[in-house]
């Protein structure tokens, strides 16, 4: 499924495929713990909601955010989770990589303060 996160996109569904415009918090959690793969932009709050909920996924960071291309880049670069630029080729790739890598995923010990140390480097 596609949680679009747009209040606005209409809900559809097919025999393959359902997108959902918007959850509330209990029902993204339930959502993104019942995943095989997740793939997501690499804002602070999808990750935040990934390393809470230990997550690994792809993030495809927005083109021209930098701060998502360095969040992706960095934590990729941890082993935590994989990233791939906003294309067809890199998402294959990436989805490949994560399939390969999920199996081991397990977030450090302290994940809330690894990440605020992570955020606080972007912004020295």
């Amino acid at each position: 499924g596609i949680i679009s996160g747009d209040p606005e996109t209409i809900v559809q569904q097919s025999d393959q495929l359902t997108v959902i415009n918007y959850l509330t918090s209990s029902r993204l959690s339930h959502y993104i713990r019942r995943a095989d793969l997740l793939i997501t932009r690499s804002g602070y709050s999808s990750i935040m909601d990934l390393v809470r909920l230990q997550k690994s996924a792809l993030l495809i960071p927005t083109p021209g955010q930098p701060e998502q291309e360095y969040l992706a880049e960095y934590l990729a670069s941890k082993g935590q989770f994989v990233c791939a630029k906003q294309d067809p080729k890199s998402i294959l790739s990436g989805i490949s990589n994560l399939k390969k890598s999920s199996s081991s995923f397990a977030m450090p010990p302290d994940s809330s303060s690894w990440l605020d140390r992570t955020l606080d480097q972007l912004y020295l």
